[in-house]
């Protein structure tokens, strides 16, 4: 594989004390990280229900969540607020 193909993680930005509805995110899931939504908050905030785009709704520990970051001509960004 190129290089060039190859990008570095993203930087750590502070997780949030809780994750509101409809947050973009990555949730650690199978050693891996994917991209989801919130769809529901649980227990006051330290469980939230995500929609992954390759697994459905699924269940996630605060800890195993992360703000979601796109990578764009060779830096990480946050997404636009409502993509």
């Amino acid at each position: 594989m190129n290089s060039l193909h190859i990008r570095p993680p993203p930087p750590h930005i502070p997780v949030p004390h809780q994750f509101k509805m409809f947050d973009n995110v990555n949730a650690l899931y199978k050693g891996g990280w994917c991209m989801g939504v919130i769809i529901q908050v649980l227990s006051g905030g330290s469980k939230y229900e995500v929609y992954l785009d390759n697994q459905g709704k699924m269940e996630f520990k605060h800890s195993d969540l992360r703000l979601h970051q796109d990578w764009i001509n060779g830096k990480w960004t946050k997404p636009s607020p409502g993509v």
